[in-house]
């Protein structure tokens, strides 16, 4: 398909070059993806999820069961029942993040090398190349947005719930509050 989009005369060698460069992009997206989703992670989990709102903590159940895959704890069979405290949550997240972060200022140092040798690269090129990729990252997307949006309903939901019994309200009315739920 690159080829047909970029002249015919292009040999195969730059053809595996272009494979390379349009790779390296593909893995630039990716890490964004990641990182927009693990950053309303973070959001979440330190209580700055949405502006204006009270100042509360959650970090999403995930988050809490890739710690508890991490560390190898099989015996408790409910995530809650572990200690998760916060700073084990923070400490978790951020780590990821800045693991993300390094991967892609590699990845991009390694992209450039790769421009600068290639002969020929052009803005053109580069278009088709992130159009392409875009095309076939449009599902993923879809799947990490959805992702995000149920991080941010857990959290609204989390939020509300404790404005709720912030206001200390009677059993009967927990109760109902929690049957409706």
């Amino acid at each position: 398909m690159i080829q047909e989009k970029i002249d015919r005369s292009t040999s195969s060698i730059q053809i595996e070059a272009l494979g390379q460069i349009t790779i390296l992009m593909y893995q630039l997206n990716m890490i964004d993806l990641e990182k927009s989703l693990w950053t309303i992670y973070f959001k979440s989990g330190i209580g700055i999820f949405k502006p204006n709102e009270s100042t509360v903590k959650v970090w999403p159940t995930c988050v809490k069961s890739m710690i508890q895959s991490s560390k190898s704890i099989t015996t408790i069979s409910d995530i809650n029942q572990l200690e998760m405290n916060d700073n084990i949550c923070f400490e978790f997240v951020t780590e990821h993040l800045s693991d993300l972060n390094e991967k892609q200022q590699q990845i991009q140092k390694e992209l450039s090398q790769k421009k600068k040798q290639f002969h020929g690269y052009t803005n053109r090129i580069e278009e088709i190349l992130e159009t392409f990729i875009q095309q076939h990252l449009q599902s993923l997307r879809l799947q990490y947005g959805y992702k995000i949006k149920l991080v941010e309903l857990h959290y609204s939901e989390f939020v509300l719930e404790h404005e709720f019994l912030q206001q200390n309200p009677t059993e009967q009315q927990v109760n109902k509050l929690f049957v409706f739920f």
